[in-house]
């Protein structure tokens, strides 16, 4: 009797080994994916307005008009002053494609089917390699709704503060090592 537990108890260890290293395995880490070198090794960068109007019923659903994300993102890239930010795409490296837009958003209400919300509205940076017209990078943040105009405009804010932390990131993590 008392062998028969053993022998159980032994055979539940090792079950429960068996049954754990799946979820060891995955929890190794990896080495993080590298960002392209382009853009620590750029100087320049010219900022291109990709619009965006959010609710086709309310175009001042977020304030600032159109334009608002390319007047917000210029100031914040030139307060910044990593790159220096030029006139035209002759004379830069990079490109920063800055868009504001908004897309049907699905999501599940209480009765758990899915219904739509009239947009959800996102900010979006695209990076692109000047002499190559090659897509480096982009960063997508969504921006809160909100009741009140104030609230939408400061959640617009936020939104544009996490975007500029995101760029400030990969500009770092793609410096090369030495």
């Amino acid at each position: 009797m008392k062998n028969a537990f053993r022998r159980g108890a032994r055979h539940m260890v090792l079950a429960m080994a068996l049954v754990s290293l799946p979820a060891w395995a995955r929890q190794t880490k990896r080495p993080p994916a590298p960002v392209p070198a382009e853009i620590a090794w750029a100087k320049s960068a010219f900022i291109s307005n990709a619009g965006g109007l959010c609710d086709p019923y309310d175009p001042v659903s977020f304030g600032g008009g159109p334009n608002r994300a390319y007047r917000e993102f210029y100031a914040d890239a030139e307060k910044w002053g990593r790159y220096h930010l030029a006139s035209s795409p002759a004379n830069a490296d990079l490109d920063f494609v800055i868009r504001f837009s908004c897309r049907a958003a699905p999501y599940r209400s209480e009765t758990t089917t899915f219904e739509s919300k009239p947009f959800e509205a996102q900010l979006r940076l695209t990076i692109l390699d000047i002499r190559t017209h090659v897509l480096l990078w982009s960063i997508t943040e969504p921006v809160s709704t909100a009741v009140l105009e104030s609230n939408r405009s400061k959640n617009f804010d936020y939104a544009m503060g996490r975007l500029m932390t995101h760029l400030r990131a990969i500009a770092t993590k793609s410096a090369p090592h030495t």
